[in-house]
């Protein structure tokens, strides 16, 4: 069997094709039939619900990646502000005694109530001591080290 074919690029008219009788009797099975279309739809439909499967799949894992990405700065975030807010004050109470010259002869019975600071203390001091009068005074610390 023969017949004219043409090209989109070039047209020539005598472009011939020569099949065999064999080839010619299954390419006109083939296109009354289109069995070999079908077959190649079937893969390629095949292949695209594999391919819409895989990108549902990595979708996921994506999501999944993202979530943690985002819970993971969010802590860093609460942690960071965590970090950056001072403590507030504190305040504690003390009770003591302080001796003169390391003896032991009139120590001094002494209570403090301090607001403690993270660079400085301030706060009130109440003394005893037994052979002179009672007082109180004011305390201001700055933290060196």
């Amino acid at each position: 069997m023969g017949f004219n074919s043409f090209s989109q690029n070039a047209i020539q008219k005598d472009s011939v094709v020569v099949l065999t009788e064999a080839q010619a009797r299954a390419a006109a099975t083939d296109l009354v039939r289109y069995d070999f279309a079908k077959q190649v739809i079937k893969e390629q439909e095949a292949r695209i619900k594999n391919f819409q499967k895989k990108e549902i799949e990595f979708q996921n894992k994506l999501d999944i990646k993202d979530s943690i990405i985002f819970h993971q700065k969010s802590m860093i975030d609460i942690h960071k502000e965590i970090i950056k807010n001072k403590k507030p004050f504190e305040v504690h109470g003390y009770l003591g005694t302080q001796s003169t010259r390391f003896t032991l002869r009139e120590p001094t019975l002494y209570t403090n109530i301090m607001f403690e600071f993270t660079k400085f203390n301030i706060g009130a001091q109440y003394f005893l001591q037994p052979n002179n009068p009672s007082g109180y005074s004011i305390i201001l610390e700055y933290k060196l080290f």
